[in-house]
């Protein structure tokens, strides 16, 4: 697993723990991936994104913990949820979302390859079918607490590769 810090400029969003500017730009260029989702968008407009507000303007509405979305159809899933209580009740009028259960929709939606990406204040424990890749620690300025971008990869079956040869009358699965 690599690690690696990233000092950033402050968000310029009209709501606390907006996302650090340039932040997903940089991910896009990083990553460069041909269908990007990103749960709990917020103010994010690159994409697909899908918040619960509706003020926010996103292309779908909707739970990010239940998305309308089929299987295995993103190349990166970005996630930056209401990071405790407060903020959740401030920006959605909700209780917490389960960052388990963020993390396993975002699983479900992933491509085999594919990443997900949590914007925390900690590291969660890593979804099942996915092997953590990085950790990169961001700053935005003095006294201003450091946020974590855990970066795993969702794991490829024998099933998902396209050089995988099946065999005539033998059970894959």
């Amino acid at each position: 697993m690599k690690t690696d810090f990233w000092m950033m400029h402050r968000s310029v969003a009209h709501y606390k723990g907006g996302l650090p500017v340039g932040l997903e730009e940089r991910l896009l260029k990083l990553y460069n991936p041909d269908q990007y989702v990103n749960l709990c968008s917020g103010s994010c407009i690159k994409g697909l994104t899908i918040d619960l507000n509706a003020e926010c303007r996103p292309t779908i509405v909707a739970d990010a913990t239940r998305v309308p979305l089929k299987d295995n159809v993103a190349d990166l899933v970005f996630i930056d949820p209401p990071y405790d209580q407060t903020y959740a009740k401030m920006l959605y009028k909700m209780k917490l979302p389960s960052t388990s259960k963020l993390l396993a929709e975002a699983t479900r939606i992933a491509k085999a390859g594919g990443r997900i990406i949590l914007l925390h204040f900690w590291t969660p424990k890593k979804p099942k079918g996915t092997l953590l890749e990085q950790l990169i620690a961001i700053q935005t300025g003095p006294y201003k607490k450091i946020r974590l971008l855990s970066i795993f990869r969702k794991n490829e079956t024998l099933l998902d590769n396209p050089n995988f040869i099946r065999l005539e009358g033998f059970n894959h699965e």
